[in-house]
C-alpha cells in the first residue's frame, strides 16, 4: 500500500497527471476498440448480407418447386412432370451455391449463432430426396408435400432474423428487417400459388383449402404493408408499379374468380397451369423487387463498413494527440504548483507551531492560490477560537465527547475521561479492547451492537436525541446533538454521557422490595453498603418505613388471630401514631362493642328456644286435622276430573276432524287452482321453447360471424409478423370454438323440438287431473259439514262439565292451602327451636368479659 500522505507535492501532481493520461488512454482505447468492433462488425455484415441473398435464391427455387410439386400431385402425375424435373435442378444448384458460402463463413467465430440457426433450418433439406421420390411415386398427398416445403422455407427464412440482431446500426437493422419481411410476404405468395394450383387441379376448393387461400392473400398484404413502412421510396414505388400494378391484372382476375367461386364452387374452367403461370410471373416480379432490396442492403453495408474504417483511424489519431498534449500540459502545471505551494507550506508550519501573530503569503492574489492563502488565514483565526472552546469544555463537569462526520471521536473532555477510567474494568468485560486513554480516533458506534442502525440514525439526526445504552453491567444515558453550522452543513456529533448504573440498581432493589411487600413479605431490607448521598438516605428511609409497617401489622395480625378464635378480651397495646394509631383505636373499640353484642345474643337465644317449643306443639295438632279434610276433597276432585277429561277428549277429536276436513277441502280447491296454473305454465313453456329455437338461430349467426372475425384476426396476426404468432394461435382456437358453438346449437335445437312435443302431451294430462280434482272437492265439502255439527255438540258438553269440576277443584285448592300453611307453621316452629339451640351453641365459642 502506498502512503500518499508522505509523498511530496511534485510526486503527487506528477502521479495525478500520470493517472489522467492513463485514464485518457483508457477512454481513448475504449473508443478505438469500439470503432474497431464497429468496423469489424460492418465487414462481417457484408459477408452476412451476401449469404442472405443466396438464402433468398434457394428459397425462391424451393417455392417454385413446391408449386410444381402441388400441380403434379393434384393432377395424379398427369401434369408438370417435365417442368418439375427442371425446377429440381435449379433448386439443387441454389443449394450448392449457399453451402459454399456457408463453408467460407465457418472460419469467423461471430457467425456461429447465425450458422447454427441456418444449419438447423436446412436440416430438413436432408429429407428432400426422399420427399421427391414419394412425389414421383404418388405415395404422398398434396397437403403433406406442401407442409414439408413450407416448413423448410419458413425455417430458412426465420434463420435470417439473426442478422438483424448482429448489427447495432439502426439503418442496417431497418433494411434487413424490410428485406426479411418482403421475403416472408413473397413466401406467402408462393404458398398462395401452390394452394391455388392444388385447388384448381382438383377441380374445386374444399372449405379448409379455400379459407387458407384467402388467409394467404391477406397475410401477403400484411407483410408488404410492413415492408412499405420501412423500405425506401423507390423500392416501394417499384413494388406498387411492377409487382402489384397493371402487369399483374391477369393474376388478380384469376384470384377474384376463385374468391367468387367459394368453397366447392364453380371455378369456371380455370386451369391450374394458367393460374400457376400467372402466379409465377407475379412472384418473379416480386423476386426482382427482392433483388433490388438485396442490392440496396449490400450497398448500405459496404458504405457503413467504409465509414466505420474512417472513424476508426480518426479516433486513433485524436487519442494519441490528446495523450501527448495532456502530458506536456501536466508537466508545466506541476512546476508552477510546486513553486507556489512552498511559501504556503512555511505558513502552515507556523500555524501548527501555535504562532498567533504571523503573515500568510499570497493573500493578495486573486487566483486559486490567493483563495488558498485566505483560507489558511481563516483557519488560523478559527483555530484560536477553537482553542478557547476546548479549554472551556475541559473545565465543565458534564461528560462530553465529539465525533466528526465519519463518526470518529475527535474530542473528549476531562470529565468523560475520568468517568471511563472509573468504569474501565467493567467496560472491558464487554469490550476487551476498550481503553479510556485510547478513545481518540475510535468510531463512536463501537459502543453499540447494531452499528449500521446507529450510523443510519446519526446520519439523519437533525435535533438532539435522548437515549439509553447498556454495556455489560453498566448503564448510560446519552444526549446526542448534531453539530450544524450556519450554512446547514453537518460538522459532526456531540454526545453527553451520564452513568446511571447505580441509579438503576437501587431502582431494581426498591422494586424487588415493593413486590415482596405486595405479596406480604415485609422482612426484606435494602443493602446500604456502597451507597452514598441521596441513594444512601433513600435506602435508609425505605428500610425504616418497612420496619414500622412490619411491627404494626404483626400486632394487628395477633389481635385478629385472637378474635378469630373467639377471644374478645384481646387488645392492641403498642404505641402508634397517625394512621396506625387510628387502626389501633378502631380495632379495640370494635372488640369492645362485639363483646356487648354477643352477650345480648346469648340471652335472646335462650328466650327464643322456650317460645318456639310451645308453638311447635300447637301447630302439629292443627296440621293433622287439616290433612284429613284435604284427602276427602282430593278424591272427589279426581273423579270429576276423569269424567271431564273423557268429554274434553271427545270434543277435541271432533274439532280435529273438523279442521282436517276443512284442510282437505282447501287442499282440493288449491289443487284445482294449481292444476290450472300448471296448464298455463305448460303453455308458457311451449312458447319459451319456440323463443329458444329463435335464439339458437341467432347463436348460429354469431358463430358464423365469430368465424369470420377469427379469420380477420389471423390476417392481423400475420401482419404483426413474429410478434403476432401467439395471436394467430388464439385466432385459430377462436375459429375452432365458433365451429363447436354452431354444432352445439344444432343439437340444442333438435332437443328443444323434441321437448316441445312432450310439453303438449303434458298439457293434456294436467287438464284431466284438474277435472278429477273438481269431483273430489264436492265430496270433501259434505264430510266437513257433518263433522262440524258433531264438534259443536261435544264442545257444549265440555263447558258444562268444566264448570262443575272447577267448583270442586276450587274447594280442594283452599283445603290444600290451609293444610300446607299449617305444615309450614309447624315446620317453622320446629326450625326456630333448632336455630335457637344452634345459636346458643355458637355463642359458647366466645369468651365474654364482664360489662363495666
Amino acid at each position: 500500500m502506498f502512503n500518499l500522505s508522505r509523498w511530496p507535492v511534485r510526486r503527487l501532481v506528477f502521479a495525478a497527471i500520470l493517472v489522467s493520461i492513463i485514464a485518457l488512454i483508457g477512454v481513448s482505447g475504449a473508443l478505438v476498440q469500439e470503432r474497431w468492433a464497429v468496423m469489424r462488425e460492418n465487414a462481417d455484415l457484408t459477408d452476412l448480407a451476401a449469404s442472405v441473398t443466396k438464402i433468398s435464391a434457394l428459397v425462391h427455387e424451393l417455392q417454385r418447386e413446391r408449386g410444381a410439386s402441388a400441380l403434379f400431385l393434384n393432377s395424379n402425375g398427369q401434369q408438370f412432370r417435365s417442368e418439375l424435373a427442371g425446377q429440381r435442378e435449379r433448386s439443387d444448384r441454389a443449394a450448392r451455391v449457399l453451402n459454399v458460402a456457408l463453408n467460407e463463413m465457418q472460419k469467423v467465430a461471430r457467425f456461429t449463432t447465425f450458422l447454427s440457426q441456418v444449419d438447423q433450418a436446412l436440416t430438413k433439406l436432408s429429407y428432400l430426396g426422399e420427399t421427391r421420390r414419394n412425389i414421383d411415386e404418388l405415395s404422398i398427398n398434396g397437403p403433406t408435400s406442401f407442409k414439408y416445403y413450407t416448413e423448410t422455407i419458413i425455417g430458412t427464412l426465420n434463420s435470417t432474423y439473426e442478422i438483424a440482431k448482429m448489427s447495432s446500426d439502426h439503418g442496417i437493422k431497418d433494411i434487413v428487417f424490410a428485406y426479411i419481411t418482403f421475403m416472408q410476404g413473397k413466401e406467402r405468395a408462393g404458398q398462395e400459388r401452390a394452394a391455388g394450383a392444388g385447388g384448381l387441379a382438383a377441380g374445386k376448393f374444399e372449405p379448409e383449402l379455400y379459407q387458407r387461400f384467402i388467409g394467404l392473400a391477406l397475410a401477403q398484404e400484411t407483410f408488404f404493408s410492413v415492408f412499405r413502412g420501412v423500405s425506401s421510396l423507390a423500392t416501394t414505388e417499384r413494388l406498387k408499379n411492377d409487382a402489384e400494378g397493371s402487369t399483374s391484372l391477369s393474376f388478380k382476375e384469376l384470384r377474384r374468380t376463385i374468391y367468387a367461386a367459394g368453397p366447392s364452387g364453380d371455378i369456371k374452367g380455370t386451369s391450374a397451369q394458367t393460374w400457376f403461370k400467372a402466379a409465377s410471373e407475379r412472384i418473379d416480379k416480386l423476386k426482382s423487387v427482392e433483388d433490388d432490396v438485396a442490392t440496396e442492403l449490400l450497398a448500405m453495408v459496404e458504405q457503413r463498413a467504409n465509414a466505420a474504417q474512417r472513424q476508426f483511424l480518426t479516433v486513433l489519431a485524436i487519442s494519441i494527440g490528446a495523450a501527448l498534449s495532456t502530458l506536456a500540459l501536466g508537466l508545466i502545471v506541476m512546476n508552477v504548483m510546486t513553486r507556489i505551494l512552498g511559501g504556503l507550506k512555511t505558513a502552515t508550519n507556523m500555524i501548527a507551531a501555535g504562532d498567533a501573530v504571523m503573515e500568510i503569503p499570497g493573500v493578495e492574489r486573486s487566483d486559486e492560490i490567493g483563495e488558498l492563502a485566505r483560507a489558511i488565514l481563516a483557519i488560523h483565526g478559527a483555530g484560536v477560537a477553537a482553542t478557547r472552546v476546548k479549554t472551556a469544555l475541559d473545565a465543565v463537569s458534564s461528560n462530553v465527547m465529539m465525533a466528526d462526520t465519519d463518526f470518529k471521536i475527535i474530542y473528549l473532555n476531562t470529565a468523560i475521561i475520568a468517568m471511563f477510567r472509573r468504569v474501565e474494568v467493567d467496560m472491558r468485560r464487554e469490550m476487551p479492547q476498550f481503553s479510556a486513554d485510547r478513545l481518540l480516533g475510535v468510531c463512536i458506534d463501537a459502543f453499540h451492537k447494531d452499528r449500521s442502525r446507529i450510523r443510519a440514525m446519526l446520519s439523519s439526526l437533525l435535533e438532539p436525541h435522548r437515549t439509553k445504552i447498556q454495556v455489560g453491567t453498566l448503564h448510560f444515558k446519552l444526549v446526542v446533538t448534531p453539530v450544524i453550522n450556519h450554512k446547514g452543513e453537518r460538522l459532526g456529533t456531540v454526545v453527553e454521557w451520564s452513568d446511571i448504573t447505580q441509579e438503576l440498581k437501587i431502582n431494581d432493589e426498591v422494586a424487588s422490595m415493593v413486590d415482596a411487600a405486595i405479596k406480604g413479605d415485609l422482612s426484606r431490607r435494602i443493602n446500604i453498603a456502597g451507597k452514598e448521598g441521596f441513594m444512601l438516605r433513600l435506602a435508609e428511609g425505605i428500610n425504616a418505613l418497612n420496619c414500622t409497617v412490619s411491627s404494626s401489622l404483626d400486632e394487628i395480625a395477633g389481635f385478629l388471630g385472637a378474635l378469630a378464635e373467639g377471644d374478645l378480651g384481646r387488645r392492641i397495646t403498642g404505641n402508634y401514631q397517625g394512621m396506625f394509631g387510628r387502626i389501633k383505636d378502631d380495632a379495640n373499640n370494635s372488640a369492645t362493642r362485639l363483646n356487648e353484642v354477643i352477650s345480648r345474643i346469648i340471652s335472646a337465644a335462650n328466650d327464643i328456644s322456650i317460645a318456639s317449643s310451645e308453638i311447635s306443639a300447637g301447630s302439629g295438632d292443627l296440621a293433622e286435622r287439616t290433612e284429613q279434610q284435604a284427602a276427602s276433597l282430593e278424591q272427589t276432585s279426581a273423579a270429576m276430573e276423569q269424567l271431564a277429561g273423557t268429554v274434553r277428549s271427545n270434543a277435541e277429536n271432533a274439532v280435529t276432524a273438523r279442521d282436517m276436513a276443512i284442510t282437505a277441502r282447501t287442499a282440493a280447491r288449491n289443487g284445482g287452482v294449481v292444476t290450472g296454473s300448471a296448464i298455463e305454465a305448460m303453455h308458457r313453456i311451449e312458447s319459451s321453447s319456440r323463443k329458444v329455437i329463435d335464439i339458437i338461430g341467432v347463436i348460429d349467426e354469431i358463430a358464423f360471424q365469430t368465424n369470420l372475425l377469427a379469420l380477420n384476426a389471423a390476417v392481423e396476426a400475420a401482419r404483426a409478423g413474429d410478434a403476432g404468432k401467439g395471436f394467430a394461435v388464439v385466432a385459430q382456437e377462436v375459429r375452432i370454438l365458433a365451429h363447436r358453438s354452431a354444432q352445439a346449437s344444432k343439437e340444442i335445437k333438435a332437443l328443444i323440438m323434441d321437448s316441445d312435443g312432450q310439453v303438449r302431451d303434458g298439457v293434456g294430462l294436467v287438464r284431466k287431473a284438474g277435472e278429477a280434482l273438481a269431483g273430489i272437492v264436492g265430496g270433501v265439502q259434505q264430510v266437513a259439514t257433518l263433522i262440524a255439527d258433531i264438534a259443536r255438540a261435544c264442545h257444549e258438553q265440555t263447558i258444562a262439565l268444566d264448570e262443575v269440576n272447577g267448583m270442586v277443584t276450587q274447594m280442594d285448592e283452599v283445603t290444600q292451602k290451609n293444610a300446607a300453611l299449617v305444615e309450614e307453621t309447624s315446620a317453622a316452629a320446629q326450625s326456630l327451636a333448632t336455630e335457637a339451640s344452634e345459636l346458643h351453641n355458637l355463642t359458647t365459642v366466645f369468651k365474654i368479659t364482664a360489662s363495666r
